[in-house]
């Protein structure tokens, strides 16, 4: 609908008719992770060549420059509600930027598909590849338990029935 507003002649921004706004060529949409403050990042949403610009959140989403009085599409695979919410999006910090990216990589590995978003800039802990061995701990609730010195487990004296075992040798 937009398109057709703009190739008619007839749309204009806010109520000034002296210039109609006109069609400009798409711009593809690039999203960054940028520093709002020293533990928080933020997406920046940027277009080719445009340094201010209004978006309209169509299917598929528009931009629109108020000095040039152009619009035009961008090129992105993101929906217009889905670009409307990307800048909408507040900062994050350091602990919900681990969240995402550890959501993000579960989702890749799942799909093979490429994310929508950029990866956060964080540092995960890197994963590694060994079989976990199990270990066997039993306690009684009823009785204190302190290990010894050679490994074997000493029961505390309280009365009958004390007693220490020995490893085997």
């Amino acid at each position: 609908m937009l398109e057709l507003s703009i190739s008619s002649g007839r749309c204009f921004l806010d109520n000034d008719r002296r210039q109609a706004l006109t069609a400009g060529q798409a711009r593809t949409l690039s999203v960054v992770w940028q520093a709002v403050s020293k533990d928080a990042q933020q997406l920046v949403a940027a277009l080719d060549g445009l340094d201010q610009w209004w978006a309209v959140a169509t299917d598929p989403p528009w931009w629109i420059d108020p000095a040039s009085a152009t619009a035009g599409p961008i090129e992105t695979q993101l929906s217009g509600e889905q670009f409307a919410l990307l800048l909408e999006a507040s900062a994050m910090s350091e602990p919900q930027l681990e969240t995402l990216a550890d959501r993000q990589a579960e989702q890749q590995s799942e799909s093979d598909s490429q994310s929508l978003l950029p990866s956060p800039p964080v540092t995960l802990a890197p994963l590694i590849d060994v079989t976990p061995t199990p270990v066997l701990i039993l306690r009684s609730p009823d009785q204190e338990c302190t290990p010894c010195l050679h490994g074997a487990w000493n029961r505390r004296s309280t009365g009958i029935g004390t007693t220490h075992v020995a490893p085997a040798l």
